[in-house]
């Protein structure tokens, strides 16, 4: 269901492919997934008659179908951003479809899209967008992250090729998860590292983290991880990438 507040747009996923289309934009923004409705010309004619009507009185198409200018912005900006902060994480109930959040900044304004799981692992559900603080990207991506507390045990660092001997570090990777995911930055179009993260069932939240040292080495790093924890190792993986302060 369309539904246009002063918070941003929820829109179904038929109807934001409907938008994204119109602006003559190509792929959806990683990791955001929409599916295509209908199987033949004539069903995907039908849909898209549809969900013009509904996106006309929602006010999101206006004369001419031209889309409302706000939400056009927001939606350029997730296509082509200076500066993206990108989550996706999976609650381990068997559902195969993540929740995936993108947050975008060009110049001096910032969008973020949150969609809800679909129905399945490639079918993404209903997208809220809206606009944020340009300073607020990471926080607005680890505010969209389900609450847990920081995991009880130290963690700590250790080359790659020893980590799979390192039983603390497997113990705790082969516990009982109740959700798991990562976190990512991109600049001008370059990926950057991603953050993984993951809940233990009685324990909390824990961050892996893969870096290469100085010498060219691989570590791993494991650290208990609450919100503050994750605000700072993606801002300082924005800041090793060449970002901007202030995000």
């Amino acid at each position: 269901m369309t539904l246009t507040t002063q918070l941003g747009w929820t829109l179904t996923p038929e109807e934001f492919g409907h938008v994204w289309d119109r602006l003559g934009m190509d792929v959806f923004p990683y990791p955001l997934q929409v599916a295509r409705a209908g199987i033949t010309q004539r069903e995907q004619a039908e849909v898209n008659e549809r969900v013009r009507a509904r996106l006309r009185t929602a006010g999101i198409l206006g004369r001419g179908d031209r889309v409302d200018p706000e939400l056009d912005a927001s939606l350029r900006m997730l296509h082509a951003p200076e500066i993206s902060v990108d989550s996706v994480w999976m609650a381990e109930d068997g559902s195969d479809s993540p929740h995936r959040v993108l947050a975008a900044r060009v110049g001096r304004r910032a969008a973020i899209a949150t969609q809800e799981p679909g129905p399945s692992e490639h079918a993404g559900g209903d997208v809220l967008v809206r606009d944020v603080g340009i300073s607020a990207l990471v926080s607005a991506v680890v505010a969209e992250l389900p609450a847990d507390r920081a995991g009880r045990l130290p963690g700590g660092h250790w080359p790659a090729e020893q980590a799979e001997q390192v039983s603390a570090l497997t113990e705790l990777l082969a516990a009982r998860r109740l959700r798991a995911g990562q976190l990512g930055v991109t600049t001008h179009g370059e990926r950057g590292p991603s953050l993984f993260w993951f809940d233990v069932a009685g324990d909390g939240r824990y961050a892996l983290m893969r870096t290469v040292r100085a010498d060219g080495r691989p570590w791993v790093a494991l650290a208990p991880a609450d919100a503050a924890m994750l605000r700072e190792q993606l801002a300082h993986l924005l800041r090793g990438s060449g970002a901007a302060h202030g995000v």
